[in-house]
């Protein structure tokens, strides 16, 4: 497990903001490589990933790549604009689904300025924009362990 900075591109990088995100100390062998966010539901591929001395880029949000649940399957990838995807938002009490307890975070946090997990377009303030973002409700995913 490594922490990293997703950027608006949507690719993720050491905390420095521009090294490429390295992993060490991890044997050469198949995994399911998963991506957590704050308050945006996991995202994880569907089969594993040969990982070696050079791991492959995974792009996330190529509908080519087979996601958790499948390709197409709406549930852990929102449609941003065809052919691009994106993990869904919403979350913001991080427990794998995007629900009522979510958009009232987000409402009993209106208007607050600040590094929030109730500030889902990440503009630095909770505000109308966000709750609006916890419509997804009925939204949800289990990355197993």
């Amino acid at each position: 497990t490594r922490a990293g900075l997703l950027l608006r591109d949507g690719s993720i990088v050491e905390l420095d903001g521009v090294s490429p995100l390295t992993f060490f100390n991890v044997a050469a062998g198949n995994y399911y490589v998963t991506v957590n966010h704050r308050n945006h539901l996991a995202l994880a591929t569907a089969v594993p990933v040969t990982v070696s001395f050079v791991t492959p880029v995974i792009d996330f949000t190529d509908y080519a790549t087979a996601t958790y649940g499948g390709a197409f399957d709406g549930i852990n990838v929102g449609t941003v604009s065809n052919p691009v995807r994106a993990m869904i938002g919403g979350d913001v009490d991080q427990n794998g689904q995007i629900a009522a307890a979510d958009r009232n975070a987000v409402w009993n946090a209106r208007n607050t300025a600040g590094y929030l997990d109730e500030d889902i377009n990440m503009d630095i303030v909770v505000t109308a924009a966000d709750r609006a973002l916890t419509s997804n409700n009925a939204f949800f995913i289990q990355i197993l362990p």
